[in-house]
């Protein structure tokens, strides 16, 4: 899991929310991620840029099952997006 730098000391409620993964088979380790500022610098470079997503395929949203199998073989190349 991963939390903005920013991100506010934990409150209780999250802890407990928390809490059952510390009990399971989960890894914990940390990571630093950028702040909301960094995040919005890079989405306005790629928007100027012109940057677009190569979309492999477009499943409708009753194959959805099919997409992930399709995802799960590893041939795509590109986004595989099901419409809603």
């Amino acid at each position: 899991m991963g939390f903005p730098r920013s991100r506010p000391r934990c409150k209780s409620a999250e802890a407990l929310f928390l809490a059952p993964l510390f009990g399971s088979w989960a890894t914990f380790r940390p990571i630093g991620v950028g702040s909301r500022e960094g995040l919005q610098d890079v989405a306005q470079a790629v928007a100027m840029a012109g940057v677009k997503p190569v979309i492999d395929r477009v499943f409708e949203f009753e194959k959805a099952k099919e997409a992930f199998a399709y995802l799960d073989g590893g041939s795509q190349v590109g986004k595989v997006v099901v419409r809603l």
